[in-house]
């Protein structure tokens, strides 16, 4: 295996198909604007973050950048508001307390600007690092496909793993935790995170066998090492969650739920596990850009 690799995706286009491709991108991104306005799954400084991101990951010649962070939003968005009430009433919000209220007109499945770039910062880095040594690197290719491993599957799993049936445990513990906690796992959250992985995993290595002339044996390298990495970022930001992460309990015995991803205002009810060291968004970066670093890493010891 090679850090760098010969031609880039369709770099024997004309100018003029080279532009209707650009065109078409621009396009998709209107559209998901659009979407996300009307299903009000993004605030509008979400939308002007997923704008600024989405312009980034079109800029390369491959689509595969847009296509994943297109497959990322979609999945996240429909996962987020599947049995939505259901989720709700599992846990507590901070507007159901004392604390601060947040904005009302915003529903709590809207996603705000900085969860998305908590999200897809790392790979918009590792974009411009693409970019800048000729689109020619896989390294930086291989990180923002670990990128959207990790965040894919840890999204995936947060939204659909606490319809588990069975209650979760805490895993620096392995002791039962009420649904929500910080840093608690469950067999079907790691299974839908496992999943996640593979879906990014096989996406991306046809893409690259396919439309970069990448090498059978690297393209399936590429698939089982995104596999891997969507359950470990799934599982370290769990772990990264029950340590740094404070998880507080109500009086009804529900994990309080702080309005955007952010930190509780006012902590009212019992401190059940975690330092208040972080947020659910900074533990979501942090969870990324180890996952993304983990993901380079990982290539370049395979590639020696």
């Amino acid at each position: 295996m090679s850090h760098s690799h010969g031609p880039v995706e369709d770099n024997s286009l004309t100018r003029s198909n080279i532009a209707m491709k650009y065109l078409i991108r621009a396009a998709v991104l209107v559209l998901l604007m659009v979407r996300a306005k009307s299903h009000k799954s993004l605030s509008d400084g979400g939308i002007l973050a997923a704008i600024a991101t989405g312009i980034v990951h079109s800029a390369p010649l491959s689509s595969l950048f847009l296509v994943l962070l297109v497959v990322f939003y979609l999945t996240g968005s429909r996962f987020t508001k599947y049995k939505l009430e259901v989720k709700q009433s599992l846990t507590a919000h901070e507007t159901d307390g004392g604390a601060k209220q947040q904005d009302k007109s915003q529903p709590t499945e809207t996603r705000n600007y900085i969860q998305v770039l908590a999200n897809s910062l790392f790979a918009s880095l590792a974009i411009v690092g693409y970019l800048v040594t000729g689109q020619k690197h896989d390294l930086f290719l291989v990180g923002v496909v670990a990128n959207y491993a990790a965040v894919t599957a840890d999204t995936w799993s947060s939204e659909l793993g606490i319809l588990s049936s069975k209650p979760p445990v805490l895993i620096t513990t392995l002791k039962p935790c009420p649904k929500g906690t910080n840093g608690g796992v469950s067999q079907l959250g790691l299974t839908v995170a496992a999943l996640g992985g593979v879906v990014i995993g096989a996406i991306s290595g046809s893409w690259v066998y396919f439309n970069l002339d990448w090498s059978a044996k690297r393209s399936l390298g590429l698939f089982v090492m995104t596999s891997f990495l969507g359950l470990y970022g799934s599982i370290v930001d769990s772990v990264l969650g029950a340590v740094l992460q404070q998880s507080v309990v109500n009086k009804q015995g529900k994990v309080v739920e702080a309005a955007g991803g952010g930190k509780l205002n006012k902590i009212e009810g019992k401190v059940c596990n975690g330092m208040d060291i972080l947020s659910n968004n900074q533990v979501n970066l942090l969870m990324a850009g180890i996952t993304t670093g983990v993901g380079m890493a990982l290539w370049h010891l395979l590639a020696a």
